[in-house]
């Protein structure tokens, strides 16, 4: 137990991350990483942080869509304009999302 303890605290100690070091080319990735369910739930979470972030103030989802249909959104984006995933990832997720789910 007592090797145990400090473990715990190691894994329970806040850590920082900052949005803008993860590059779009590096989400896509984690997207598109089909034999990878940690590929993808690194996607996920950091697309639904990023909703859930800016919902209500620069982005509206509609209270039915799903996790799965916002993910697809971002990656159909990624996509489409291949040009801009150098970019940071969060405001490329955040820009797909303003494009499909404006505030009125």
């Amino acid at each position: 137990m007592k090797k145990l303890l400090p473990i715990l605290l190691i894994l329970i100690t806040p850590s920082f991350s900052y949005a803008e070091f993860k590059g779009g080319n590096e989400l896509k990735r984690n997207c598109e990483a089909k034999n990878s369910h940690v590929e993808q739930g690194i996607c996920l979470g950091y697309v639904m942080a990023i909703a859930d972030n800016y919902s209500q103030s620069q982005i509206c989802l509609p209270k039915n869509v799903t996790a799965g249909q916002v993910q697809e959104i971002v990656l159909k984006y990624f996509n489409t304009y291949p040009e801009r995933l150098h970019f940071s990832a969060d405001s490329l997720v955040l820009d797909s999302l303003k494009n499909t789910f404006p505030c009125k």
